[in-house]
Formats: structure tokens, C-alpha cells, sequence
């Protein structure tokens, strides 16, 4: 049996700040390359975006992104991940600013 993460997506997040789009950033930052959408269940291959999310039973508030398909991207209910799947820092100062200091 698969471990799984729960996360909720945050929709209203609009500050891309770089020509990088935020799937980019997951795969960059992750180092994994998902060609599927990251809920358990989907087997959605195209149109994947990178989706902000949190953590959904947990303190920890800060945003993270995931490739999901569009459909559940939109989502209004906590969503099951694989826990394999890595979860990105949303903040690009901060997983950009420690790419930079690794050199």
C-alpha cells in the first residue's frame, strides 16, 4: 500500500515574479519529473500546471508546489498525494537564493 500526503491547492496565489512558470520551478527544484497529475487517482497526463498548495493536516502553512491536472487544480477538498512526490517551497527568493549559495 502506497503512503499517501493530504494537501489543499490555494488558488488565489497570482505573484509570479519570473519568466519560470511554477511546473518549471517543481521540476527544477524537485528533481523529479511527474508526467502525471500528483492526486492519487488521476491518471491525467496533459495540460499539468504547477499548483500551490498546504499541507492539510499539519501546522505548517507555508505553500508548496505540485503538478496537478487542471481539474484538480480547481479543487475545493484536500486531495491524496504519493508521498514520494516531492512538495517545492513557493517562495522562488527562497529556493532560488539556496540554489546560489550551493556554489
Amino acid at each position: 500500500m502506497e503512503n499517501m500526503a493530504h494537501v489543499k491547492c490555494i488558488n488565489e496565489v497570482t505573484n509570479i515574479s519570473s519568466s519560470e512558470s511554477w511546473l518549471d520551478h517543481w521540476k527544477k527544484h524537485s528533481n523529479q519529473y511527474n508526467i502525471y497529475c500528483a492526486e492519487k487517482n488521476c491518471m491525467t497526463t496533459t495540460e499539468l500546471v504547477g499548483a500551490h498548495v498546504q499541507k492539510a493536516v499539519s501546522a505548517d502553512d507555508q505553500l508548496y508546489i505540485i503538478p496537478l491536472c487542471r481539474e484538480h487544480k480547481a479543487s475545493e477538498t484536500v486531495l491524496d498525494i504519493i508521498d514520494s512526490l516531492s512538495l517545492v517551497l513557493a517562495n522562488k527568493n527562497e529556493t532560488c537564493s539556496m540554489e546560489k549559495s550551493a556554489f
